[in-house]
């Protein structure tokens, strides 16, 4: 399975456990989520590499268990 590939489950994964994804360049602060009003949001940096968004998606979806 490409990274692209393992980005685009993980991703379906997190709006199935309820964040709200949100895609955008962030300057380089990096993949990260926060809760805003009782909603988790998951915010992807576009100006990661794919393999570091996905990395880092697949991380806080493992902390969030």
């Amino acid at each position: 399975m490409s990274v692209v590939e393992r980005l685009n489950q993980s991703v379906a994964r997190a709006r199935r456990l309820g964040f709200t994804v949100r895609m955008e360049p962030m300057g380089g602060a990096g993949t990260d989520w926060c809760e805003i009003a009782g909603r988790v949001h998951l915010f992807i940096d576009l100006q990661q590499s794919t393999s570091e968004q996905c990395e880092a998606v697949t991380e806080i979806l493992q902390r969030w268990r």
